[in-house]
């Protein structure tokens, strides 16, 4: 299948080597880029933090390009998933828990670890949350609903990246793509808002649309959400997985 990767750059590019070696056609159109924010990188080097979290990669090679102090580094850190696990791990973390499948798992679970003992967080020093600017605040009022200590630094936002009609119409008219990824609920917000447009309106309802989870779904308009479908996980060999069926389906 020709499939659209709507996911930014680092992560863009692994994706469409793996989406190769399945045998599709990936295409690129990237609909935002992440900037670091100057005032929540420096706030970092002076909180005194009893442990750190991520929902998102971005955050972590963010404020790894800006220097993190190595002091930092035996601190335990709670991350979404195994990528941005890994991305903690590579960044020079030694003690990392990934693996909670989204922001609500990964809440309960430093809420459970809170009230064992296991994560001692106070007031003093409290969970840092490494956040980016735009955000669902689900992570958040999980951790406040439990009367955990924590602070929220912003530390990216994300800007839109906009494209040439002509590059639009070889993507959705000229030779449109059969399947879109959506990696965000913010990448699908953004998708449709620059391709709602009369030109491109029939090859839209060709299209399926694959999302990474369930909330992701409440960005595709109503109009599309017969065609869009959700990954059983929210990881992407599972995304892939549920891409493969539907190009079988397509056969």
């Amino acid at each position: 299948m020709r499939v659209l990767i709507t996911r930014p750059e680092p992560g863009a590019a692994r994706t469409a080597d793996r989406l190769r070696s399945l045998g599709h056609e990936p295409v690129m159109l990237p609909l935002t880029r992440t900037v670091g924010r100057r005032d929540g990188l420096l706030r970092l080097e002076s909180q005194k933090a009893g442990a750190f979290a991520a929902t998102s990669g971005a955050a972590i090679r963010h404020w790894r390009d800006a220097g993190i102090a190595p002091d930092k580094f035996q601190t335990p850190f709670y991350a979404v998933g195994t990528a941005t696990g890994e991305a903690a791990l590579q960044a020079g973390f030694s003690t990392v828990h990934p693996g909670s499948a989204d922001a609500a798992a990964l809440a309960s679970t430093i809420v459970a670890d809170y009230r064992s003992g296991r994560l001692p967080v106070t007031q003093s020093q409290p969970l840092v949350y490494l956040a980016g600017a735009t955000r669902k605040n689900t992570f958040e009022v999980d951790l406040a609903a439990a009367s955990m200590p924590f602070e929220t630094v912003e530390i990216y936002e994300i800007d839109r990246i906009s494209h040439s009609t002509d590059y639009l119409r070889s993507v959705f008219v000229d030779d449109p793509v059969e399947a879109v990824l959506f990696y965000s609920g913010v990448a699908a917000s953004c998708f449709f808002d620059m391709a709602m447009d009369q030109k491109f309106v029939k090859a839209l309802n060709t299209m399926h649309y694959i999302c990474m989870g369930s909330s992701i779904l409440d960005a595709v308009p109503e109009a599309f959400t017969a065609q869009s479908a959700v990954a059983e996980q929210p990881d992407e060999p599972t995304l892939f997985e549920l891409l493969d069926r539907i190009a079988q389906d397509k056969i």
